[in-house]
């Protein structure tokens, strides 16, 4: 394709190649997409010289499942779909099996020992503390509520269900359950991992209403599935752009 073929046409005003190379380029589309193939390039060349090799069958059922997660197991919307976004099967195929690939380089590269010595080293930042929260509309809303448990006016749990902006927390007392270091607001996050079982903290401003929040648990994630992916996909992630700030390009 030349710069000057013309793609498509609006009331006999023509869009050519250059006119959607040019769109991609002020967007910053373009950077991406190209530093993403760079990406490619170098899964495909240490995956080479690991000297790994995806067993067919493994290729199939990768390509089997993200045909049935596009709703494209019917061979005419498979066709239709490659029609709509201008791609031939093969071209399908061929970007489909670089996650593919991605996946496998990955759980060479970063090993289970690998993942467990990350756990252990940055297990300060996988723990947990089990919250119960009050939202209210306004500070001084929050304040007068703070007081009110503070002075054991009234209880924790009493003033929650008196909420009517926590509908889903509001019949268990406000309670929200466990969340991880790092998942709250910066300020939120500090006070509440620095606090102790039992703390009030806040109340803290979440865009128009302000939330005080109890302590009720402290914790440490376990090593579960979800969390050995995370730390594999973050590893895997920061060895990946090393490779490609080295690779000759």
């Amino acid at each position: 394709m030349k710069l000057n073929d013309i793609i498509t046409s609006v009331h006999g005003q023509p869009i050519t190649a250059e006119d959607v190379l040019v769109y991609l380029k002020t967007t910053g589309t373009f950077r991406e997409t190209i530093y993403k193939l760079i990406e490619f390039a170098v899964v495909n060349t240490k995956l080479d010289e690991l000297g790994v090799r995806i067993p067919e069958k493994d290729r199939d059922a990768w390509l089997e499942r993200k045909r049935t997660m596009g709703g494209l197991q019917d061979n005419a919307n498979f066709v239709r779909y490659c029609r709509w976004y201008g791609i031939t099967e093969e071209q399908w195929k061929t970007s489909t099996i670089q996650e593919l690939h991605r996946e496998w380089l990955s759980q060479h590269v970063v090993d289970e020992a690998t993942i467990h010595l990350a756990y252990e080293q940055d297990k300060e930042n996988y723990a947990t503390v089990s919250l119960s929260c009050i939202a209210v509309s306004g500070e001084q809303k929050a304040k007068e509520v703070l007081s009110k448990i503070t002075s054991k006016q009234q209880t924790f749990e009493d003033l929650a269900r008196e909420s009517i902006l926590d509908e889903k927390t509001r019949p268990y007392g406000g309670y929200l359950g466990a969340v991880r270091k790092g998942m709250l607001p910066a300020e939120m996050d500090r006070e509440i991992f620095a606090a102790k079982v039992g703390d009030i903290v806040g109340p803290f401003r979440q865009g128009t209403y302000w939330r005080i929040c109890r302590i009720d648990s402290c914790g440490q994630t376990d090593l579960t599935d979800a969390l050995r992916r995370y730390i594999r996909d973050r590893l895997f992630k920061d060895w990946l752009r090393h490779q490609v700030s080295i690779a000759k390009v």
